[in-house]
């Protein structure tokens, strides 16, 4: 069910009917009525931008480029992978081999560690939020991505980035409920409480202390905003796609309208229409003439105006536009490819500061949960394009020719501490490539 069908799932309790947008605050309304639209758009569900008439064709096109935008968004800021390091810990330490059991597939459940990070994305480009919720009761805990548009977050006057409760509401067997946890004596209270109109809530079950110091659930703001609690959706430059649709259709209308040839008789006799096959000749009179009404041109400058409104679009929301048939990826050098997509890039790198703490903060709970005390989980994030070795080995080289040490060249291209320690190992100050390119697993240059 999607959060709008949940919106307008109306339940009866009397004489009176309710829906769960009626157990929403405003601001709460006024946000679910953005969001809602961002899912409608990504999934294809757009506003028709011509109208359409009794008995005429329905012209309206539909370029889904929101989805496009999202999911390019999405793949940036999870492409190389996503793993999470213990400080401190070695690999097979039980502390991180019980972290691994929480975040790895899990067939029985249904949890998949890659889908799992992908709907968490998708959830916060269109729900300008992120949630992940920890429910304890198994070996190991369970992670669940939370409906942006079901939560509402309550924060302190004085401090903003201090929460003091999450709110999560939802419908079930034709009743709404909503979940409060709340900060309070040093920890979090959750009680469930039942919708009976405005400022009618009653509680339906005696709190629960949450035995810990951090909340079941945590969030993350999809990319950083200032002065908000709220990040900004992908998709907030919608109307660009509205243009883009209006532009398509007014295009596919004209060319709906002169697809076929409609001929014209000039002198004949008149009548309703004239039928004749192709191997016919028409008589017509001295003064008679025969042709088609043609489109005057091809649509050039529609064309080029649709292409510029995409552009903008794509430009505006830093994904990269890739035109197969002007540019030649595959021909181009690593750091070519960075210019290309820098701005897919940049913003992926952004998106990776507001997730990471998410993530760092789930891992740093899960242990806790889990017994094994507080610790530091790193974020390793893999790299967002393919690693060109044989670049890495040219690059590494002319820089230790400069003077400079090969593991501060190594780390410079990016290449990871273990690699960078087999370079230290296998080379001088100023190395030939042959020793450089065997400790990266390359063919001599």
């Amino acid at each position: 069910m999607t959060t709008l069908d949940a919106v307008m799932n109306t339940i009866k309790r009397g004489r009176r009917e309710f829906s769960i947008y009626d157990a929403m605050s405003e601001a709460h309304r006024a946000r679910v009525r953005d969001t809602e639209r961002y899912w409608r758009y990504y999934r294809g569900k757009q506003q028709e931008q011509l109208k359409i008439k009794p008995g005429q064709p329905n012209w309206n096109v539909t370029e889904n480029w929101a989805r496009l935008i999202v999911n390019t968004s999405v793949d940036f800021l999870f492409s190389g992978g996503l793993s999470f390091d213990i400080a401190d810990e070695e690999p097979e330490s039980a502390a991180q081999q019980y972290l691994d059991a929480v975040w790895q597939d899990d067939p029985l459940s249904g949890f998949n560690f890659g889908e799992f990070l992908q709907e968490v994305g998708q959830s916060g480009a269109n729900g300008r939020n992120a949630f992940i919720r920890i429910v304890t009761g198994g070996e190991v805990s369970r992670l669940v991505n939370i409906d942006p548009d079901m939560v509402e977050i309550i924060t302190d006057a004085r401090d903003m980035e201090r929460v003091i409760e999450y709110i999560v509401l939802w419908s079930a067997d034709g009743r709404v409920f909503r979940q409060r946890i709340t900060r309070g004596g040093g920890g979090w209270l959750i009680v469930d409480e039942e919708f009976f109109g405005v400022n009618n809530w009653k509680e339906i079950t005696n709190p629960i202390e949450w035995g810990f110091s951090f909340p079941p659930m945590f969030h993350c703001k999809n990319m950083p905003l200032a002065h908000s609690i709220w990040g900004p959706s992908d998709l907030e430059d919608y109307n660009l796609q509205d243009a883009i649709n209006r532009t398509s259709s007014d295009i596919n209308k004209i060319l709906g309208y002169w697809a076929s040839p409609q001929g014209w008789i000039k002198g004949a006799f008149r009548q309703d229409s004239i039928k004749a096959d192709p191997d016919v000749f028409l008589p017509l009179p001295t003064d008679g003439d025969i042709g088609f009404l043609e489109l005057s041109g091809d649509l050039t400058a529609s064309r080029g105006y649709k292409s510029e409104e995409k552009a903008a679009f794509l430009q505006i929301t830093d994904t990269p536009l890739l035109d197969k048939e002007n540019t030649s990826v595959g021909a181009m050098s690593g750091f070519a490819l960075k210019i290309l997509l820098g701005s897919a890039m940049r913003k992926a790198l952004r998106k990776r500061m507001s997730y990471g703490g998410l993530f760092a903060q789930v891992n740093a709970a899960l242990l806790e949960i889990g017994g094994y005390g507080t610790a530091v989980v790193k974020n390793v994030w893999g790299d967002m394009l393919p690693e060109n070795k044989a670049e890495t080995v040219s690059m590494i080289v002319s820089l230790a020719a400069h003077g400079v040490s090969v593991e501060a060249a190594a780390e410079f291209v990016g290449v990871t501490k273990g690699e960078a320690d087999r370079l230290a190992a296998s080379s001088v100050m100023l190395p030939s490539v042959s020793p450089i390119a065997e400790a990266l697993g390359v063919a001599n240059l």
